[in-house]
């Protein structure tokens, strides 16, 4: 082999490594949410700060409103960010009811937006099953990290789209409360392993 041709592969070699290390720092490796929730008692509500990369919520916004909007200095970003994330964001309560959910507000911090709402939990609740399906229509393979603080402290949930739904434990279960629990997933996994 040529001396002309050795440096030209080396060249070569070498433009390819360098554009692959440049594409691998422009972009996020992976597509997270991670938030943290916390069971007010006082005012029986379940508390999120879901922080997401701010990039991805404004285009996911935009592609969602059908036009292009900077989120975090238009006036419409507030409103546009809360509807987008109630079609992504829902909690039931254990009868199967809805919990409401109130939009508090977000805020920008370098390059992460923070998504503020509260659902209601009321005394009666001994869990929450939340649905947090914010990435899903965005990459094919996100995840949703849930970590509870406060009361929560010592909890963690995630959602993937395999399992969107998180059962978010408010209080300590009761005796019965298990065992109709486990009944519950035990019927749901016969019924699955029979193709039902």
């Amino acid at each position: 082999m040529g001396l002309a041709v050795r440096n030209a592969l080396l060249g070569l070699s070498a433009t390819l490594v360098l554009t692959i290390v440049a594409r691998g720092t422009s972009t996020h490796p992976f597509h997270e949410t991670l938030a943290q929730i916390e069971h007010n008692t006082s005012a029986n509500t379940l508390e999120m700060a879901m922080r997401i990369d701010a990039i991805d919520l404004d285009q996911m916004v935009e592609r969602w409103l059908g036009e292009r909007i900077d989120i975090e200095h238009d006036s419409r970003g507030e409103r546009s960010t809360e509807l987008w994330l109630r079609e992504r964001l829902a909690a039931r309560l254990p009868d199967g009811s809805p919990a409401s959910m109130t939009w508090i507000g977000s805020e920008f911090q370098g390059p992460f937006a923070w998504l503020y709402v509260e659902f209601d939990a009321p005394k009666s609740a001994a869990y929450l099953d939340l649905a947090d399906i914010v990435l899903f229509d965005w990459h094919p393979m996100p995840t949703n990290r849930l970590v509870g603080v406060g009361t929560l402290k010592g909890t963690a949930y995630t959602t993937t789209p395999d399992r969107p739904v998180a059962r978010v434990r408010l209080r300590p279960m009761t005796l019965l409360e298990m065992l109709v629990d486990l009944g519950r997933d035990l019927w749901h996994a016969m019924r699955q392993s029979r193709g039902i």
